[in-house]
């Protein structure tokens, strides 16, 4: 999830996942590159790996509310609005804690 800019942080994920995948050509296998499967664009990304994970870039928006997700990064966490992060943010990973 990013507070900033959907699109700056899909060009860092883009950028990243292109270099893993020169330094360590086997992660590039691991990708499903069939047409429809991993998605990128201006300002999304989404990399859906053949055993069924994805890295997805989410903004932290009401839009956001009711999405699940399994493990997340909050960047910038300084500038999330209290609310946001209690309402939307947190709830998406509920259940994971003991």
């Amino acid at each position: 999830m990013t507070t900033g800019g959907k699109e700056q942080a899909s060009n860092i994920a883009r950028e990243k996942a292109e270099e893993l995948c020169k330094l360590i050509p086997g992660l590039k296998n691991e990708i499903n590159w069939e047409r429809g499967k991993t998605k990128s664009s201006k300002d999304n990304v989404e990399y859906i790996f053949k055993n069924g994970s994805v890295l997805d870039i989410m903004a932290a928006r009401q839009s956001s509310r009711g999405k699940r997700a399994t493990g997340g990064l909050v960047e910038e966490c300084i500038l999330v609005d209290q609310t946001m992060l209690n309402e939307v943010i947190i709830p998406r990973f509920w259940g994971l804690a003991a």
